[in-house]
């Protein structure tokens, strides 16, 4: 084995080719196997049909392989049912966290797909070619542990990104979102139909709050081409992912199926709002001794310390210093 081994670092060279080789390797593995999975290949289907084929009725057991043909064929249908039944439930997840991030495109999940695909091929080679010139020659073991470490991270940076993006974009319809009620109760008040008063709302907030007036928009629009109010008030919530924009949308869904004013609604949930936002800054306010300690604690105290306790031990040393020496 040493022997082998031996030849096979001759033939390279020096460990570090090796190592640069098996993850060159490693990487084209990864890749093809990523499209593989991309192209929509289904290896519990390929083996069930491989199955399915060599189950032949032509066997010495006539009328019994040709009932267990069929049995097999029947359960390639059902396992096919059940992946691709799970394939589009993980994608519609994928998807549905994708619209939250602000990526709508119809290709948007593959596109994610590739990108963490790429990644995870790109930043091991980047990894491996860039820590020689700033930490030196490194062993091999080290060396595959950085590839396998940039690996990783190039996989799950994408998924960072779009749950960042998903945090930013819901912070500010968050923000916006009581003066873009309080505007779309006027609206209501003044006599405009739902889909009229939304899309007044999303042209009139649009420049001070861009996300929140191009959703608005985007569900006039949905309203206008036919779709339901129901569809298109559910589609604007699960677009933007808040607790409040679904409270909103359940309270307008509830008033058109029993008939109740809507701008009694927005009112009665405009004031809702407005205690929810005194109720939690008040958290917040209340928060804050407590987030404030570790910095007290760790940063301003030792300064306050070391100005109040440094006369005191000047003068200690200046009055007890010489009476020490003395003695």
């Amino acid at each position: 084995m040493d022997i082998l081994i031996q030849n096979i670092q001759g033939s390279f060279g020096n460990p570090e080719t090796l190592i640069l080789a098996l993850m060159f390797a490693a990487v084209v593995l990864l890749v093809m196997g990523g499209a593989g999975v991309m192209a929509g290949a289904n290896p519990v289907k390929r083996r069930l049909n491989t199955h399915v084929r060599r189950v032949g009725p032509g066997t010495a057991r006539g009328q019994h392989a040709g009932s267990a043909a069929k049995a097999g064929k029947g359960g390639v249908r059902k396992v096919e049912k059940r992946s691709s039944e799970a394939d589009s439930a993980k994608t519609s997840t994928l998807r549905r966290k994708l619209i939250m991030a602000g990526y709508m495109g119809p290709s948007a999940v593959s596109i994610f797909l590739s990108l963490r695909i790429a990644a995870a091929a790109i930043l091991p080679v980047a990894a491996l070619v860039a820590v020689p010139y700033f930490a030196g020659s490194l062993p091999p073991a080290k060396l595959a542990l950085v590839g396998a470490v940039a690996a990783v991270l190039g996989f799950y940076l994408p998924s960072f990104w779009v749950l960042r993006r998903t945090e930013a974009r819901q912070d500010e319809a968050r923000r916006g979102f009581p003066d873009a009620l309080d505007m779309l109760l006027v609206c209501v008040e003044a006599g405009l139909s739902l889909a009229a008063a939304l899309n007044r709302v999303g042209q009139e907030i649009g420049q001070a709050r861009p996300l929140l007036g191009e959703q608005f928009r985007l569900v006039a629009l949905e309203m206008q081409a036919g779709k339901s109010r129901e569809q298109a008030l559910r589609n604007l919530a699960d677009r933007i992912g808040i607790n409040e924009v679904r409270s909103l949308v359940t309270l307008l869904l509830q008033s058109e199926s029993l008939g109740t004013s809507i701008g009694l609604s927005l009112r009665v949930h405009a004031e809702e709002m407005r205690r929810k936002r005194l109720v939690t800054a008040e958290e917040k306010g209340n928060k804050l001794p407590t987030k404030m300690a570790i910095p007290l604690i760790c940063f301003i105290l030792p300064a306050l310390m070391s100005v109040i306790m440094t006369p005191l031990i000047i003068r200690f040393i200046r009055v007890l210093a010489p009476t020490l020496a003395g003695n």
